[in-house]
């Protein structure tokens, strides 16, 4: 079983904002922040705003300084104005979550059977 460190190097030609091949338990460089891509975002690194914690978000559009995040599931925001967001690149760090994503909308199983261990 591969440490959560440890990732994998995909295909350059391959499609990133879809592959499995993103690293695991790290934050994504500039590279891997593509429209497209499923993430989770952290709190804000200076201020005390943790509005973007508790959901998943898919990244609309990125330029040098910020991106667009739209609402994909989790705890939606209370003003719905706010399911659409520009948010500020060096304010956040930005995490894969895919399989999570998947989970949360009931894609994947969300505990899975290793062993049956006999009595």
């Amino acid at each position: 079983m591969k440490n959560l460190h440890q990732f994998t190097k995909g295909d350059p030609g391959r499609d990133h904002a879809r592959s499995r091949d993103i690293k695991r338990g790290g934050r994504l460089s500039a590279e891997e922040l593509v429209p497209g891509a499923v993430v989770t975002v952290s709190e804000n690194k200076r201020v005390a705003d943790r509005s973007l914690v508790d959901a998943v978000w898919e990244i609309i559009a990125v330029n040098e300084a910020h991106c667009v995040l739209k609402f994909d599931c989790g705890n939606p925001p209370l003003d719905p104005a706010f399911l659409t967001r520009v948010v500020p690149l060096q304010e956040h760090d930005f995490y894969q979550a895919d399989d999570l994503a998947a989970a949360l909308k009931g894609e994947l199983p969300i505990a899975r059977i290793v062993r049956i261990r006999e009595r």
